[in-house]
């Protein structure tokens, strides 16, 4: 995929998890890390979480670690 593809998915997904609140990094800000750290804390016990990328439900994956998104995005 090129990176003009990503661009604009990117950007709403930084606006989008700039308005969560998961916890505060320096700037008070949700940061990249604690983002996927939930995400993966979850899947590891194979529930469900709030994707990274648009905040739908990812699904782990069958006996691989990891998720998969509606909207395409995969954690693994």
């Amino acid at each position: 995929m090129s990176a003009a593809l990503l661009e604009r998915p990117l950007r709403r997904a930084v606006r989008q998890c700039a308005g969560r609140r998961h916890g505060a990094g320096a700037g008070g800000e949700t940061t990249l890390e604690q983002i996927i750290s939930r995400a993966w804390e979850g899947l590891a016990v194979r529930a469900s979480v709030a994707c990274p990328l648009c905040g739908g439900a990812m699904a782990p994956l069958g006996t691989t670690p990891g998720g998969r998104c509606d909207c395409g995005s995969e954690l693994t």
